[in-house]
């Protein structure tokens, strides 16, 4: 192993220096950026498998993809975009990476494709060694369905579990490895992980409030027109370059107290797998040069493992029902309140009635009548979970 030239120049690691980074460019970044953080160092501990040929991670005696895909679900104005930015940009993004953020895709898009002149690279290609963002990943399922990228879906999934892309062509054939991660990111109201996507990522989800919408105004009011400054942007992605060309380990541990957490917290051996992965990736930019990347039962871990399994029981639970009864709060709200709010969290009156009418069914929420001399007035609350 070369001699490591120091990565963390004080006593705060890459992850926490990030962090500190992260907090004073966005709302929220203890909630959204750690998961993110986590995929970085995944994708370098993965890249260093592939280009060393060892494996520092398995399971029954095979090597592990350690890549770590990320889906952000978050109302529209809620941070998504700003969060690729900060990490995938260009000029001001902290990571070195080949990356890219993208809207629509088709399938010849993602995959290539073939014409008179050769071949045409797709994105899956051009980034099989980066991160591919899109601002909505539920686009991927709307343009499956058409009729010119109806196997879109199945390539990526592909892609993102078999690591290949093989595509037939009456003009020949596409057939390529990408090691690529993906993140994306989705409005609760489009939120549809169906198909096997749900269990290849990890989630990114929390229960907005009306406050946070107030946050964001009086955030945007008292940070316009500072200076443009992109110095510390470029000192951490030195610092990650650094992390890419230095990292080399023999092989990750974990300490049994800290596996055992991670086994009482997952309800699935899928579960483990992406919260093995996390943890992994985390520790990475705490690397300090060791031989072996151990990963200890610390306060911080287990606290990290928590908000992973706090955020899959939302999605599970549903992100646009958790965010109506975190917005109903504990004194209810009428109708009037509560569309006002959906409406500034995107949706339609059309989707907000019907989750409105899906919660009343499922006696999740209830519906108290008052009267008075202004009329009937209908607040709606939120009924015990228990029992």
């Amino acid at each position: 192993m070369p001699e490591i030239v120091s990565l963390h120049e004080g006593k705060d690691t890459l992850y926490d220096e990030c962090m500190g980074y992260l907090r004073s460019k966005m709302l929220f970044a203890d909630d959204i950026c750690p998961i993110f953080l986590a995929s970085i160092g995944c994708h370098i501990a993965n890249e260093y498998q592939l280009k060393s040929g060892t494996s520092i991670y398995s399971y029954k005696g095979l090597p592990e993809d350690l890549c770590l895909h990320v889906a952000i679900i978050a109302p529209a104005g809620f941070s998504k975009g700003h969060t690729f930015k900060l990490f995938l940009h260009p000029k001001f993004g902290i990571i070195p990476f080949p990356a890219k953020i993208s809207g629509k895709v088709t399938e010849a898009g993602y995959v290539g494709t073939i014409k008179e002149n050769g071949l045409v690279p797709g994105m899956a290609e051009r980034y099989s060694h980066g991160i591919i963002a899109f601002n909505e990943i539920s686009n991927l399922f709307i343009t499956s369905q058409s009729q010119h990228s109806g196997e879109l879906l199945n390539q990526v999934l592909e892609s993102l579990s078999e690591r290949h892309v093989n595509k037939k062509l009456a003009s020949g054939e596409i057939d390529f490895d990408t090691y690529l991660t993906l993140w994306g990111g989705t409005n609760p109201g489009r939120f549809d992980f169906s198909g096997g996507m749900e269990r290849r990522f990890a989630f990114v989800a929390r229960a907005w409030s009306e406050e946070d919408l107030e946050l964001l105004k009086k955030d945007r009011k008292e940070k316009r027109g500072e200076k443009v400054d992109y110095s510390k942007s470029n000192e951490l992605r030195r610092s990650f370059e650094l992390l890419k060309r230095q990292f080399e380990v023999e092989k990750v541990s974990f300490e049994a107290g800290m596996m055992e957490y991670v086994f009482e917290s997952s309800d699935s051996h899928l579960r483990m797998q992406i919260m093995e992965r996390a943890l992994i990736g985390k520790n990475v930019l705490e690397w300090h040069g060791e031989r072996e990347l151990k990963i200890p039962f610390s306060e911080g871990n287990k606290r990290f493992i928590d908000n992973i399994r706090e955020m899959y029981e939302k999605v599970a639970f549903g992100t646009d029902i958790s965010l109506l009864m975190n917005v109903i709060g504990q004194g209810g709200k009428s109708r009037g309140e509560l569309w006002n709010m959906f409406r500034r969290f995107g949706y339609t009156f059309e989707k907000f009635e019907t989750l409105l009418e899906t919660c009343l069914k499922l006696s999740l929420i209830g519906v108290k009548v008052n009267t008075s001399k202004e009329g009937i007035e209908k607040t709606f609350f939120k009924r015990s979970m228990k029992g």
